[in-house]
C-alpha cells in the first residue's frame, strides 16, 4: 500500500485553483490539462490535509459566487420566471425558519407565591 504524504504540495494547490476556475465542456480533459491522471487525484484525496484544503477552497469560492447567483435569480424573478420565483420564496421561507431558531423562548413555569 502506498504511503500517504502529509501536507499540500504546490501542484495540489494549483490543481485546486484550476478546478475552481476551469471551463468544463465535453471537448476537454480536466486531468490532462492539470498535468495529472485521474488516479493521482484519487490518491491525493487520501491525504486528509489535501482534502481539507480543497473543501475550504471550494467553500470560499462558492461563497464568493453567491452574490452573482442571487442577482441572476432576482433578474429572472423580475422577468416573471415562475421557477425562479418559487426558488426565491422557498429560500426566503427557509431563511425565516432558520432565523427563528435563534430566539430564546421564555416560559413562565414558576408557580406564583401564595
Amino acid at each position: 500500500m502506498a504511503e500517504v504524504k502529509k501536507g499540500v504540495s504546490a501542484k495540489q494547490k494549483k490543481f485546486v485553483e484550476m478546478l475552481l476556475n476551469y471551463n468544463f465542456n465535453e471537448d476537454n480533459n480536466f486531468y490532462y490539462d492539470c498535468g495529472i491522471d485521474e488516479n493521482t487525484f484519487y490518491k491525493w484525496l487520501k491525504n486528509d490535509e489535501f482534502e481539507k484544503y480543497m473543501e475550504e477552497a471550494v467553500a470560499i469560492h462558492i461563497t464568493g459566487e453567491n452574490p452573482k447567483v442571487i442577482k441572476s435569480l432576482i433578474e429572472q424573478c423580475v422577468k416573471g420566471n415562475s421557477t425562479a420565483l418559487k426558488i426565491y420564496f422557498d429560500l426566503k421561507n427557509k431563511e425565516k425558519k432558520s432565523s427563528s431558531k435563534n430566539y430564546v423562548t421564555i416560559s413562565d413555569d414558576i408557580p406564583a407565591k401564595k
